[in-house]
């Protein structure tokens, strides 16, 4: 699968998931994006604080299920912070 990161910047993925940033005490924070990339790095991403975490949420997998159908997605739009 492919994702575009950024403005030229398309990477292979092996897979993607979406998990809870939590920060240790059981408190979620936000939405945490993690990709598999095909060279064996794992790239992780959390949405901005702007983004309510229910939003977040829905937008992750929106994001994953066009990436998955179709093979292909374009992450570059997407409202994110590199960890």
């Amino acid at each position: 699968m492919r994702v575009l990161f950024d403005s030229g910047v398309v990477k292979e993925v092996n897979a993607v998931e979406v998990v809870p940033m939590d920060v240790g005490t059981g408190q979620i924070v936000g939405t945490q994006v993690n990709f598999n990339i095909a060279t064996g790095d794992v790239v992780k991403y959390i949405y901005r604080d702007n983004v309510d975490i229910e939003t977040s949420g829905t937008r992750a997998l929106d994001f994953i299920q066009k990436l998955y159908t179709n093979g292909f997605a374009d992450f570059s739009q997407e409202p994110v912070e590199l960890l």
